[in-house]
C-alpha cells in the first residue's frame, strides 16, 4: 500500500523504512537526543540507531559545520 501511494504521489521507493529513515535523520539533523529517539522508536539498540542514521550522516556533519562556525574562529 505505501509503495503504491507512494508512487500516486510521486515519491520514488516508498516503504515503512523510508519512513524510519527520514525521521531518524530529520531528528539528528535537529539536534534531538539520540536516547530519546531510540525510545520513541522503541529501539534497545545503538546499532539500529545506527543503521538508521547512516543513510545522512555526511549531510547532518555539514550542517553541524555550518552551525559551530568553527572555521570563523580561527
Amino acid at each position: 500500500m505505501l509503495r503504491r501511494r507512494g508512487n500516486d504521489s510521486e515519491i520514488p521507493h516508498m516503504h515503512a523504512h523510508r519512513l524510519r529513515h527520514t525521521l531518524s535523520h530529520n531528528w539528528q539533523l535537529e539536534q534531538g537526543n539520540e536516547s530519546d529517539l531510540m525510545a520513541l522508536m522503541g529501539w534497545k539498540s545503538t546499532d539500529m540507531l545506527r543503521c538508521y542514521g547512516n543513510s545522512a550522516t555526511a549531510e547532518r556533519a555539514q550542517s553541524t559545520h555550518r552551525v559551530l562556525e568553527l572555521g570563523d574562529r580561527v
